[in-house]
């Protein structure tokens, strides 16, 4: 902690220096500072810090030095394992194994971190047609513009809920606790399961926007037949899955589905969320196999 007589002589040395000439300054200067102990007080604390700092570097360096000896000694039990597998001939295999091993992990990765192709994917082929904040979503140029390039706007179009950025705000915001939209997948698929994802607790203020109850429809027909009518959702097929989303569990939760035919089209509806005068859908996957 610095001295307070220290500190509030180089307050008064700052604004001496922009309030006097440099001659009265210099005299000041010569008198109280120079005279007074004030350069021995800033070498105390200057080897005070200068400790604190080489304390806190040998800590660093003695915990870097036991993590070093802790990998030797996996490397050392690395190199007898495989002198062993070399004398029983199975280096070849712990190679393969190996090499199967990272390919699936990177097969994992690109899979969106579920390990499942998502036909619902905006990048992918697919696209909201309907929605309950928009009741005829136009597929043409205007959408597509503020969707690329007005990614801050306030009011967000229902495709975002399709991509795959997960930062705070790039969501599909509705008014309430409902909303439903149709979404037109790659290709008719016979599905297995769909999944919700919320932005992460640690990153958002509040957790109360994110979907609670969901269902998901399996709509039957071409883009007309599956159009919404003034009176709201379009329910031309059955509900095929449920899901309760729960904030206290992971960001990304599945349910499977249950479909005896192949859909082109489904049909999402948030039926309540956590508290929100708004809700907010982040991330909505549809996975499973195609019909053709």
């Amino acid at each position: 902690m610095y001295d307070i007589d220290l500190l509030l002589l180089l307050v008064r040395m700052y604004f001496l220096n922009h309030l006097v000439s440099k001659a009265q300054f210099q005299d000041w200067f010569n008198s109280e500072v120079a005279s007074s102990k004030v350069f021995d007080k800033l070498d105390g604390h200057l080897d005070v810090t200068r400790s604190r700092v080489i304390a806190h570097a040998t800590e660093q360096i003695m915990q870097l030095e036991t993590k070093v000896q802790t990998v030797e000694k996996l490397l050392d039990a690395a190199e007898i394992t495989l002198k062993k597998l070399k004398a029983t001939g199975a280096e070849g295999a712990l190679d393969k194994l190996v090499e199967q091993v990272t390919n699936e992990k990177l097969a994992i990765y690109n899979a969106d971190q579920t390990n499942k192709v998502d036909y619902a994917n905006y990048f992918g082929g697919g696209y909201v047609v309907y929605s309950s904040q928009n009741q005829a979503v136009s597929r043409g140029a205007g959408d597509l513009f503020s969707y690329l390039f007005d990614p801050m706007a306030t009011s967000k179009p229902p495709v975002t809920m399709l991509d795959s950025k997960m930062t705070p705000g790039s969501c599909w915001p509705m008014e309430g606790d409902k909303g439903w939209a149709v979404v037109e997948l790659r290709e008719s698929i016979l599905l297995s399961s769909i999944s919700i994802e919320h932005i992460p607790r640690g990153i958002t203020p509040s957790s109360g926007s994110a979907p609670k109850h969901v269902r998901v429809w399996g709509l039957d027909g071409t883009t007309q037949a599956v159009g919404a009518s003034p009176e709201g959702f379009p329910k031309t097929g059955a509900p095929i899955c449920e899901l309760e989303y729960s904030i206290e569990g992971t960001p990304i939760q599945e349910v499977p589905c249950q479909s005896a035919k192949g859909h082109k089209f489904v049909g999402l509806e948030i039926l309540s969320n956590h508290g929100e005068s708004y809700t907010c859908v982040y991330r909505f996957r549809v996975h499973g196999a195609p019909t053709s």
